[in-house]
């Protein structure tokens, strides 16, 4: 069986869940960022698992730091956020976060969190905020998508849920 490493940058507490469920689920080794190389080192898999903040995945640049040293090692990354994950949002992550010559070499998941308003830095909330503010006055305004961000604007929503780390449980184990 393969040893398996769950490392993971959290700032409200979803990626964090969803990195306990995954080692749980695998009897994985537990990392927070920041991680070294020599860590990494005794695990065949390591599963990185981020927040998404304007299209980037937390810690992921640190992270790809220390990675280079896991050449023939499997990195599986999932990156937290709102939306709702499928194949072309997954691509779109990869592009973003990950260079050309390592995106055929990564598994991207998407994985829905959490929005918590109140707890969120000033940073956070104003980009938010500008995120809403554009999507309202854009034609896909009636998009399901765009609706949720502009309905659930300065609210509480939680989409974690311990089901959706059965894919990424299944591809690190190779089933």
């Amino acid at each position: 069986m393969a040893k398996i490493a769950v490392v993971y940058k959290s700032k409200y507490g979803s990626s964090k869940q969803y990195a306990q469920w995954l080692r749980a689920a695998m009897e994985a080794q537990l990392f927070e960022m920041p991680v070294t190389a020599s860590q990494l080192t005794p695990f065949d898999t390591v599963i990185y698992v981020g927040g998404m903040y304007a299209g980037g995945l937390s810690g992921f640049s640190a992270f790809k730091k220390v990675w280079g040293a896991g050449a023939g090692k499997q990195l599986v990354a999932c990156a937290v956020g709102s939306a709702p994950g499928d194949e072309n949002g997954a691509k779109q992550i990869a592009e973003r976060n990950l260079p050309a010559n390592m995106r055929d070499k990564v598994k991207v998941f998407q994985l829905r969190g959490a929005l918590d308003y109140p707890k969120m830095n000033k940073l956070h909330r104003a980009m938010m905020w500008c995120l809403k503010t554009v999507l309202k006055l854009t034609k896909s305004k009636n998009d399901p998508s765009v609706k949720f961000i502009v309905d659930s604007y300065g609210k509480r929503v939680d989409f974690t849920d311990k089901a959706m780390i059965r894919p990424v449980v299944a591809f690190a184990r190779g089933e």
